[in-house]
């Protein structure tokens, strides 16, 4: 398939995916850190619950600022994402609090604006020397920066693009990159991002994927191939010819 057409296939599926799960599953927040936070909890939680644990994280009753946050106890801050029923509040807790002294250490401040300031290359490697986070929410924070666009590549990403067949699944993993890339053209990549990891979430998981009720389902290239078989297979039940059936009757 040419690129343009990929790319017009790839700009109807995320608009339908947008309309499914509304934009809601986009990033957002007054600043950097509490969309990447938001972004942090949305990865394997519902998008209502990841929402809920921000607010409550900035709930004046509970903590001032991020920096309240940061300097709180691990205990205080997992009793509040069990709270909002954040998926793996015990091991989300720490990695949160490890973040943000890190962030606080190297910036003297919780704020990720101040990144904005620093020269590019060592932006990228502080983002990268970051620890807890793995190789596709670095990918995310650069590209919320506004470094570098980056496409954050992670088992979602990889999932519903490889099924859909917006790049060839047996190339090494940097011409898959790159064909989703190109893909995507000028189109906003955490966009693409979010709406793969809330389908990946819900529909599109890795096993049994909900594909009857999959919203892209005549766009996708393992559907389509899933139908042809279960097609093929009906068909051959049909028509084959039983030994039973086939003896002559005495």
């Amino acid at each position: 398939m040419a690129i343009r057409e990929k790319a017009k296939k790839l700009d109807k599926i995320l608009s339908t995916l947008e309309r499914t799960y509304s934009r809601a599953v986009l990033s957002e927040g007054k600043n950097l850190l509490e969309r990447f936070v938001f972004y942090w909890f949305f990865y394997a939680s519902p998008v209502t619950n990841a929402k809920k644990a921000v607010k409550s994280l900035l709930d004046e009753e509970e903590f001032a600022d991020w920096n309240e946050v940061r300097v709180s106890t691990q205990r205080e801050l997992q009793e509040i994402l069990e709270a909002n029923r954040i998926e793996d509040a015990s091991d989300l807790a720490p990695r949160l609090k490890t973040f943000l002294q890190s962030v606080f250490e190297e910036l003297d401040d919780t704020d990720l604006e101040s990144l904005k300031e620093m020269k590019p290359d060592k932006a990228r490697r502080f983002l990268a020397s970051l620890p807890g986070l793995p190789p596709w929410a670095v990918a995310y924070l650069v590209t919320l920066t506004g470094f570098e666009a980056l496409l954050p590549w992670d088992p979602h990403t990889e999932r519903v693009g490889g099924r859909i067949g917006l790049f060839d699944t047996g190339a090494p993993l940097p011409q898959r990159k790159k064909q989703l890339r190109a893909a995507l053209q000028d189109e906003d990549p955490l966009r693409l991002h979010h709406l793969f990891v809330e389908h990946g979430k819900k529909t599109c998981t890795d096993v049994d994927p909900k594909c009857p009720k999959c919203p892209v389902s005549q766009d996708c290239a393992y559907y389509l191939r899933r139908g042809r078989r279960a097609k093929k297979a009906a068909t051959n039940g049909t028509n084959g010819s039983s030994p039973t059936n086939n003896k002559k009757k005495r």
